[in-house]
């Protein structure tokens, strides 16, 4: 599959450019969860080759027959899959939960959505896949413990062990007690080994003993012991039993938490406000508070134009700290809707916490999202309505956050890469005794690739009047046949219609779905005969009028240009972290680099007996070897 084009999104200094919304979404474009549903980032890509088939299928048919089903993330999946690219555990969870729409896969996917989307989702053997591979995934990463008295000797407690085991996870009994043999009748009844069943003598040692066997998780009643090993520590509730009286449950349940480190007075409150909550409806003790991501630099977010076209679209870090700016100078923290829906605004949801991570500052990604890099911007909310907190996000309908506002767009083709560059040059470990023999097929093939690294593609687009003189279109590249085409209004761009149009230079091109389809080039004028010197002079005088305009125009064009490239040049500088000075030193080095391969890559490739060398000739040798060392040592500061 062809690479998709990126675009870099920006802002202008206007103050109509920006996010003026944020989302609470199902499927956050760049694929980070809120932090309550956030697991360890993890990629994968043993999915069946028949997985990646479907998304292939569902792209040429979606493309073929220019169907419009789906959402961007739907057509990120595809892409992933027909590429065979590495996907992380969300992804397969995402996967995995497609299940879902399996009634509506069965029509036909050039006529149904639901079946194109299936497939684009990896279609059967993909979503099979994720379902087997997610249990996978987490059986592999679940140790998990549990305490003996008052939590594995209650009923719950064994129900507890029984569901884990069922579902394979690595189960062990670490208690407190001295001796083991009174727990392993109980143990052995549940099927689990005696091998892992530990009697440690003492709280101190039992949290010794999680710590060493790398316990994800351990379940106990005491609450020293829960403190003790942080967030690896599950207290185990004590719960009322079926039939049991107030009486007889608070007795039971302060008895319970006393020995688990309460004092009388807390072991009370604690027990008579769980009685209090049996037998009544879930009243959440939740902060209602959301964190997690917002924008992340650098990261390719899948997009459809209008037109069909696909394309990745990024946020650099500057524009991000710009956003944020912004967006608080607005007063925006309570901007919030559901799905991107103007209509459906989150009320009562607003922003309590912000932050953009830099790590010079000492302004670090919180736990959890310690893969997050420098210029993310990180956010919490509060979430002051029930109806939202309940049926959309704690009961994981809703996962992510997803910005939304009007940018300006860059195309982004390479950017200059000096470790690359010194890679490629240290590959061929050019040194004082083989600078002479080095192949130089890979001198030349060396040259080549930094030519490349060195270069940067800017995108080119030209605009032109039709017929008309008032009609505007735009294009990419060279005007030919599968060229997109765009008419250019107050409103937007926006898929030139089907049909003929005439340029004013008189070129005729034939459009279908926003795409050039034929190209006719106007008919060159057959020769005049010479004409007069007055008449000659005349005609000259009026085609110089004619063409001023588009002289100034031109000359307009080049000085935009020209701006064009002094703002990539200090673009390029800012993204490469080096001073102005280090940059010019790194352009003079690749400069003299350049000069110094193409002098070795015109020498014979075969061994030269040294000793016939003129004398002359290996002083110039060995005085290219030392300017080519200098080169090096510039590139590797």
């Amino acid at each position: 599959m062809a690479k998709l084009p990126l675009y870099e999104l920006l802002i202008n200094e206007d103050e109509e450019t920006g996010v003026d919304f944020i989302a609470l979404v199902d499927s956050p474009a760049i694929e980070y969860d809120w932090v309550a549903f956030k697991s360890e980032f993890e990629t994968y890509n043993d999915y069946p080759k028949a997985a990646s088939e479907n998304a292939k299928r569902a792209l040429e048919l979606r493309d073929k027959y220019q169907l419009n089903c789906g959402t961007p993330v739907g057509w990120t999946r595809a892409n992933q899959l027909a590429n065979v690219e590495n996907i992380s555990r969300e992804t397969i969870a995402r996967m995995s939960g497609f299940e879902r729409h399996r009634e509506n896969s069965k029509g036909d996917p050039k006529e149904d959505c639901g079946a194109l989307m299936w497939l684009a989702w990896g279609g059967d053997e993909g979503i099979e896949w994720a379902s087997r591979k997610l249990q996978q995934i987490d059986l592999a990463t679940q140790k998990i413990s549990i305490d003996y008295d008052d939590t594995l000797s209650t009923s719950r407690g064994q129900e507890l062990a029984s569901r884990l085991l069922s579902e394979g996870v690595d189960l062990y009994v670490i208690s407190a007690r001295n001796d083991k043999e009174g727990m392993l009748e109980l143990t052995n009844k549940l099927g689990i080994p005696e091998s892992k069943v530990f009697a440690t003598g003492s709280n101190k040692a039992k949290v010794e003993k999680v710590n060493e066997l790398g316990i994800s998780k351990h379940y106990d009643n005491n609450a020293e012991v829960v403190k003790a090993l942080g967030t690896i520590g599950e207290k185990f509730i004590v719960e009322p039993k079926a039939g049991e009286s107030q009486d007889e449950f608070v007795s039971r349940c302060i008895g319970v938490e006393v020995n688990g480190g309460m004092s009388q007075e807390q072991a009370a409150a604690v027990c008579y406000a769980k009685w209090e909550k049996k037998g009544f409806s879930f009243k959440t003790t939740d902060k209602q508070i959301i964190s997690g991501p917002a924008m992340i630099p650098n990261q390719s977010i899948y997009r459809r134009g209008k037109d069909g076209e696909e394309y990745n679209v990024v946020f650099s870090k500057e524009t991000i700290q710009k956003i944020v700016e912004r967006y608080f100078k607005n007063q925006y923290n309570s901007n919030f809707n559901l799905q991107h829906k103007k209509n459906m605004l989150a009320e009562g949801v607003y922003l309590i916490e912000s932050f953009i991570i830099d790590s010079m500052r000492g302004i670090k990604a919180p736990e959890g999202f310690e893969d997050l890099p420098d210029g993310s911007w990180f956010i919490s909310c509060k979430v002051d309505n029930e109806e939202i907190w309940n049926d959309y996000i704690k009961s994981g309908k809703f996962k992510g956050f997803s910005v939304e506002g009007l940018f300006t767009d860059r195309k982004v083709e390479m950017v200059t890469n000096v470790q690359e560059a010194i890679a490629l040059v240290d590959k061929l470990k050019l040194n004082k005794q083989n600078i002479y023999t080095n192949n130089m097929s890979d001198v030349k093939e060396l040259l080549t690739k930094l030519k490349e690294i060195f270069s940067e593609e800017v995108a080119s687009f030209e605009e032109a009047k039709l017929a008309d003189g008032i009609t505007i279109i735009k294009w990419e590249g060279p005007l030919a046949e599968g060229t997109s085409v765009m008419v250019v209004s107050e409103s937007g761009e926006v898929p030139a219609p089907d049909g003929e149009h005439e340029l004013q230079d008189g070129r005729k091109i034939t459009v279908e779905n926003g795409k050039v389809t034929t190209l006719v080039m106007p008919e060159t004028p057959a020769e005049m005969p010479e004409a007069p010197v007055e008449i000659e002079i005349e005609a000259k005088q009026k085609m110089a009028e004619d063409y001023m305009p588009m002289v100034e125009e031109m000359g307009a064009k080049i000085m935009k240009c020209e701006e064009m490239i002094m703002e990539l040049q200090s673009k390029m500088k800012e993204m490469m972290g080096a001073t102005e000075q280090k940059m010019d030193s790194q352009k003079e080095a690749f400069s003299k680099l350049v000069e110094i391969v193409e002098k070795l890559a015109d020498a014979p490739s075969e061994v030269i007996d040294t000793k016939a060398f003129n004398v002359n000739f290996k002083a110039e040798k060995d005085n290219q070897y030392n300017k080519l060392n200098e080169i090096l040592n510039i590139l590797n500061k």
